[in-house]
């Protein structure tokens, strides 16, 4: 009997130190993109969309990625309004 492991993806908003640039992505281990984020210089994990589809996902991101910077910040803060790090809320 093969037992079934589900797969998620995630996809992503992180904003850079300066608070100055979002950036988007998709990952299937956010605790290791989320663990790395300060590595890089990017300080603040604010959005998250779980997916288990793969092509879902990668076309979400994509749609997201190329969005203004306002539509990003709005999208964020209609989940997030006071902007806030998630990152210690990814398990």
């Amino acid at each position: 009997m093969r037992l079934s492991t589900r797969r998620f993806y995630y996809v992503y908003i992180i904003l850079n130190r300066t608070q100055q640039a979002w950036y988007s992505g998709i990952t299937a281990d956010i605790n290791a993109t989320a663990s790395n984020a300060g590595v890089s210089g990017v300080t603040s994990l604010l959005y998250l969309e779980v997916y288990s589809d793969t092509s879902a996902a990668i076309a979400r991101e994509q749609e997201i990625s190329r969005m203004s910077d306002r539509k990003k910040t709005a999208l964020v803060r209609s989940k997030n309004p006071e902007l806030r790090d998630i990152t210690g809320q990814v398990s």
